[in-house]
């Protein structure tokens, strides 16, 4: 049986594999593995170790967590990162402007 997370990760393993126009053959090569293995993967059958993660995502240019989040899901990572790097920055400044006055 296939859960959540598998299945977020066999969709964007598709879809990224897609966007660098690859086929299962063709990313098989890539990564040293065999095209049936792609195949297994790619149907919820089998589940990859993590040798095997970091080569897809070698293959595909791609950092890890782009598997296995949701579209959704990334792109609120990517606004609470982007908030947290904000608001660090904007700490620093406002510790900055106290430490003149010390």
């Amino acid at each position: 049986m296939v859960n959540e997370i598998q299945t977020i990760f066999i969709s964007n393993l598709k879809k990224l594999r897609g966007e660098a126009g690859l086929t299962q053959a063709a990313l098989a090569e890539k990564c040293a593995l065999s095209a049936y293995y792609v195949t297994e993967i790619e149907t919820g059958r089998r589940f990859p170790s993590l040798d095997t993660l970091q080569k897809l995502c070698d293959v595909l240019d791609v950092r890890p967590y782009r598997l296995f989040f949701s579209e959704k899901d990334s792109l609120q990572f990517i606004d609470e990162v982007r908030d947290e790097l904000y608001l660090g920055k904007l700490k620093k400044g406002i510790d900055e402007v106290f430490e003149q006055f010390r």
